[in-house]
């Protein structure tokens, strides 16, 4: 993880990596530290992530909107991004949120939050 050189934080997930709660908290203080009191924008590659605990799931649900401005999520798979659009579709966030499959499509749709 790291903030690149527009201020937009950024992560890339392991091979097979489940998101855990363990893992976000890693997360979420590394932007307290490195970019504290302000909102952030996220592009967050989980092509390579095996899955997310529903713990994952409530903890992201709690913490991202203390964080987070805007999130854009990157998968490979059109079978992973209809699956997540539908999740976002039955909980939607308080927060602007897309999938794309691309990275160059999520830094086109991000700078708008910044």
């Amino acid at each position: 993880m790291w903030f690149d050189s527009q201020g937009i934080f950024r992560s890339v997930t392991k091979k097979n990596a489940a998101l855990t709660s363990n893992a976000l908290k890693m997360s979420f203080d590394f932007i307290a530290r490195e970019a504290p009191g302000r909102m952030i924008c996220w592009i967050g590659d989980v092509t390579e992530s095996s899955s997310s605990t529903k713990e994952a799931r409530d903890y992201a649900a709690e913490e991202t909107p203390r964080f987070v401005r805007a999130p854009a999520l990157i998968t490979n798979s059109p079978v992973s991004k209809m699956i997540a659009n539908i999740l976002l579709g039955l909980k939607k966030p308080p927060y602007p949120t897309r999938v794309f499959t691309n990275e160059k499509d999520a830094r086109e749709w991000i700078p708008r939050f910044l």
